[in-house]
């Protein structure tokens, strides 16, 4: 199957993980654990890059290390991770801020170790927190040319990607149920980029991230703001920014009227 994928194009193929195997066999099923496992060898053999992408939640939170061990064992190609966004009616899986950061330092200290031992798996970090973390421990430096204004990293809806469904349904993130924004047999795709697009590239109207001075790098992730709070530029429940570390400029009762003004309008 591999070898079929790989002849009509297949690049790189992606197996999930979501803890180690008594948790994600409960989240999958029996043996899943260890037929994905097996199955990274069988990609890279068929000459696909092999990534492996974990959920994170309050449940697994603390597997993440023990999984990154199983997979790096394994050969994995590329190893990612990315935190669950409730749908609603779910048990509770969130982190606190404090939690979360927690799992950045064990997951940094070990990509660490494994880099300066030559490890060939590529540590992706795709979570955009990533930013805040790596600001606060001096691995990002916020660059010379940020005062221009614009928006030059971070969270991509609006800015840089955009999901097509199999049916044609264009949404402006995969991650966003309600997020549909026009369909490719229907709509003409850049008059979608460039009209129903810009109601996800508000920027000044996050509640939380229109005050940070990394606003312009990170913005958290709005999908799992969105699953939390039912708004997409409401906080990120699991972002540690605040005014006592430096990185948000005081609220102002101008500034909060100026918000509600632009949500209402919009």
């Amino acid at each position: 199957m591999c070898r079929e994928l790989k002849y009509y194009g297949c690049r790189k193929y992606q197996l999930s993980l979501d803890g180690l195997r008594e948790t994600h066999d409960w989240f999958r099923k029996p043996g899943s654990f260890d037929c994905t496992i097996e199955k990274i060898g069988c990609v890279n053999r068929a000459g696909i890059r092999s990534v492996i992408m974990t959920t994170v939640s309050a449940t697994n939170r603390m597997e993440v290390p023990g999984i990154i061990d199983a997979v790096v064992k394994a050969g994995v190609n590329v190893f990612a991770f990315s935190r669950y966004v409730p749908s609603g009616g779910e048990l509770d899986t969130s982190m606190t801020p404090a939690e979360y950061r927690e799992l950045l330092a064990l997951c940094d200290k070990k990509f660490r170790e494994y880099e300066a031992e030559g490890c060939k798996t590529y540590f992706n970090k795709k979570d955009h927190l990533w930013t805040l973390y790596e600001y606060e421990t001096g691995q990002f430096k916020i660059p010379a040319y940020a005062c221009d204004g614009l928006i030059h990293d971070g969270c991509n809806c609006g800015n840089g990607h955009l999901t097509i469904l199999p049916s044609g349904d264009i949404y402006a993130c995969r991650r966003v149920a309600d997020s549909k924004v026009g369909n490719v047999f229907e709509d003409r795709l850049a008059d979608v980029w460039v009209t129903t697009m810009e109601d996800y590239r508000n920027y000044d109207e996050f509640s939380k991230c229109s005050r940070c001075k990394l606003k312009q790098f990170c913005r958290g992730c709005p999908a799992v703001a969105k699953g939390y709070s039912g708004d997409f530029y409401g906080e990120d429940p699991q972002c540690w920014a605040s005014e006592e570390n430096g990185l948000l400029t005081p609220k102002t009762e101008e500034s909060v009227h100026d918000n509600n003004e632009s949500r209402r309008a919009g």
